[in-house]
């Protein structure tokens, strides 16, 4: 979590009694205890993640699964016409911010209600002056989670009477 010279470092420099983690680590060290109440739901979560991290085959099998998630994810719904905004040089396959479709009848309240309603959640906030919204490909989700989400997003299109671009040889 932290180099060892920067945790021996921090003595003394905390403004808050319940926050400092240099006393934390000094008391657990001293008596195996933790100073206050222990944020036992806190520790249960960290051992589980590391389990499941584990599990998963570390490190860089869980970044192969993101990278996979947002491959699809970037793919899919630029087949629908929905374009990330960042080129790609910049993003990260933890999430990944998307143009709102130009389409009068695209209403992004509207498409996160009907998201909703199918089962699915994404970032209702921007974080640019640009029109967008973020999708992320991280947590307990796989290619055919990401493969529902966007088969979810293109009924929501259709539903608002957005035109969303249709392979050719689909059907309608």
């Amino acid at each position: 979590i932290a180099r060892r010279t920067e945790w021996e470092a921090a003595g003394g420099r905390c403004h808050s009694l319940s926050l400092d983690l240099h006393e934390q680590w000094m008391f657990l060290r001293k008596t195996g205890q933790w100073r206050f109440t222990p944020p036992t739901h806190v520790a249960a979560a960290l051992l589980e993640a590391l389990r499941r991290l584990e599990l998963e085959g570390g490190v860089a099998a869980r970044g192969q699964r993101y990278a996979l998630n947002s491959d699809i994810l970037i793919g899919s719904l630029g087949a629908l016409g929905i374009e990330p905004l960042i080129p790609s040089r910049w993003r990260s396959p933890i999430i990944t911010t998307f143009r709102t479709p130009a389409e009068p009848a695209f209403v992004f309240s509207r498409f996160y209600q009907l998201l909703n309603t199918k089962g699915f959640t994404i970032y209702p906030g921007k974080l640019t002056a640009a029109e967008s919204f973020r999708v992320g490909s991280i947590g307990n989700v796989d290619a055919k989670v990401m493969r529902q989400f966007v088969r979810a997003a293109g009924e929501s299109l259709r539903e608002m009477g957005v035109p969303v671009p249709r392979p050719a040889g689909a059907a309608p």
